[in-house]
């Protein structure tokens, strides 16, 4: 039987502190090198034997899951974990 590795990433976050640089999208989106910052952390997973990821999204959640879709683009299966409201407000 084989172990199948499961990577989970947050990927939620405003960028709250980024927002000059992130014209309304999510931490995760803001390009970086030419592909988006979560990209490169999918790549990482990928490189590690990593095909299964759970990506825990909240806000900007439709951006991040219309550039990723299933996953299949990058030889990953991507499912996602929508947080439906903020859990801490500033």
């Amino acid at each position: 039987m084989q172990l199948r590795v499961l990577a989970f990433v947050l990927a939620g976050g405003k960028g709250t502190r980024l927002k000059t640089r992130s014209s309304g999208l999510p931490k995760a989106m803001l390009d970086i090198g030419g592909k988006p910052l979560l990209a490169h952390q999918l790549a990482l997973a990928e490189k590690h034997g990593m095909r299964d990821v759970l990506l825990l999204t909240g806000f900007g959640a439709e951006h991040i899951e219309s550039y990723f879709g299933d996953g299949s683009k990058l030889g990953l299966r991507i499912e996602y974990r929508r947080e439906p409201q903020a859990l801490v407000r500033r």
